[in-house]
């Protein structure tokens, strides 16, 4: 039976749940095999930041850990100035979103472009200045939260 996702409200945890099962199932054609799943207490929601870093704009949102957009925001990145006006241009977005929302943020996440590596983001194209940026480090201290960077296309 196909499991839609959006509806279920279970995301990621359905995908594996599916893809574990389609393991056993194959696995057990070769080998006498059982499957046991425990079902889970219902999750409280929680709620992330995603940035979307580009070389024009900068799109950000806060989710919820049903995938749903609960607020979003958009600015320019102004790359072509510093990658310090990139840092407050990121932050603008962060204290936009969380202005007035009142539940806890558990983390922060960001999508670059260029090479990433341990949340650092190095020598990005059409960034004027940049050299290595820890993109993670610095909004980890600045929010006192976790927060990850990666490639935007991972």
């Amino acid at each position: 039976k196909k499991v839609d996702y959006k509806t279920t409200g279970i995301g990621e945890e359905a995908k594996r749940l599916e893809r574990l099962k389609t393991w056993w199932k194959n696995k057990k054609r070769k080998k006498n095999c059982i499957m046991i799943t425990l079902e889970t207490k219902k999750r409280k929601l929680e709620y992330a930041i995603g940035i979307d870093l580009g070389g024009t704009f900068i799109k950000s949102a806060i989710v919820d850990s049903k995938g749903k957009i609960i607020k979003h925001y958009k600015t320019e990145t102004y790359s072509e100035i510093s990658p310090k006006k990139v840092l407050s241009q990121i932050e603008k977005c962060i204290d936009f979103l969380k202005k007035d929302f009142k539940k806890e943020i558990v983390g922060i996440g960001i999508g670059a472009p260029g090479i990433v590596t341990n949340g650092v983001m190095k020598y990005p194209p059409n960034f004027k200045g940049w050299k290595e940026v820890n993109l993670a480090r610095h909004f980890a201290r600045k929010y006192k939260t976790e927060s990850i960077a990666d490639n935007d296309a991972n």
